[in-house]
């Protein structure tokens, strides 16, 4: 005669109590950490300073090259989401793709040299975080026209790893890169600006415009023309107008470098990229009055080609 307890057979609740118990401590797949697909692609970010990932189930039972073909068509096209764009122009192709042990080398067109800095590290680091997932795929080469890609200090880039590029979060991502721009600083009466190309470190999520008011204010090598102590609170760009909101320590006197020279070392340098035309000033979100220099600060200010050291 079967034993019940409150009418269920023993058996049946010893079943039940082992289903819920491998329930409970069976490994779960996080949907997140795991998500639908064989690999996640890097698409770029509407606002272009990060990366969309969209998990992406490979066609068919290819390897290597093949594999490394489908991905580079998809990330040339959008996805079917609205949160993300193609990280490849359509006007960036390539030559010839080949596998050399555990590198992919990607041969592009000369096309490719047309990128823009920041367009371009994107580029790079979408290809070749995503390429890196396939088993078969270690590093990443680029070669543009049959030659190594270079940096901007005319060194080869070489082969990349998933690690050659620093990753945070989708919100939060930056690359170990440069971009070489052209700055102006004080010569040495204080009274001319003196033209100098460097590189600086491009930095997630900080417009360019404000990294290279740092840059001139931070620098060792020149001759800074801007007071010590000065910040940079906000920059935006909109209409050909750099809007730059500095400081009060932008308003400090400075010995033996004229008014000019300091608002037009800002001026001139913004004005050296495709987009800004003039500047328009502020301190602490203020229009700027008792300047030490007779500049108009209630309009917006093109550069002054005349103060250039020649």
């Amino acid at each position: 005669m079967k034993k019940y307890v409150f009418g269920i057979p023993v058996l049946i609740i010893m079943t039940m109590v082992l289903v819920i118990l491998i329930s409970i401590f069976s490994p779960r797949r996080d949907k997140k950490e795991q998500p639908e697909g064989d690999i996640l692609l890097y698409y770029i970010s509407t606002d272009g300073y990060s990366f969309h990932k969209v998990p992406y189930q490979f066609t068919g039972n290819s390897q290597g090259i093949e594999k490394a073909k489908e991905i580079l068509f998809r990330l040339k096209n959008a996805p079917e989401t609205l949160e993300g764009q193609p990280s490849i122009p359509q006007d960036i192709v390539w030559s010839d793709i080949y596998l050399e042990n555990s590198n992919l080398i990607i041969d592009f067109t000369t096309e490719y040299s047309n990128l823009d800095s920041i367009k371009e590290i994107f580029l790079r680091a979408s290809i070749v975080r995503t390429l890196t997932q396939i088993e078969e795929i270690q590093t990443v080469e680029f070669k543009v026209s049959g030659t190594p890609l270079m940096t901007l200090s005319s060194q080869p880039v070489g082969m990349m790893s998933k690690d050659y590029f620093i990753d945070g979060t989708e919100e939060n991502w930056g690359v170990n890169q440069e971009e070489k721009t052209i700055l102006y600083f004080a010569d040495d009466t204080g009274t001319k600006l003196i033209k100098k190309e460097v590189a600086i470190q491009v930095v997630n999520n900080v417009p360019m415009e404000q990294l290279i008011i740092e840059s001139i204010i931070s620098t060792d090598e020149f001759h800074s023309p801007l007071p010590a102590g000065t910040t940079v609170l906000k920059t935006v760009t909109k209409d050909l107008i750099c809007y730059v909101d500095l400081s009060k320590e932008f308003l400090d006197p400075l010995e033996n470098i004229s008014g000019e020279v300091t608002v037009y070392a800002i001026v001139n340098s913004l004005a050296e990229r495709a987009g800004v035309s003039k500047v328009q000033f502020t301190v602490n979100g203020k229009p700027i009055s008792g300047f030490r220099a007779n500049i108009d600060f209630s309009q917006p200010i093109e550069r002054n080609l005349d103060l250039i050291k020649q």
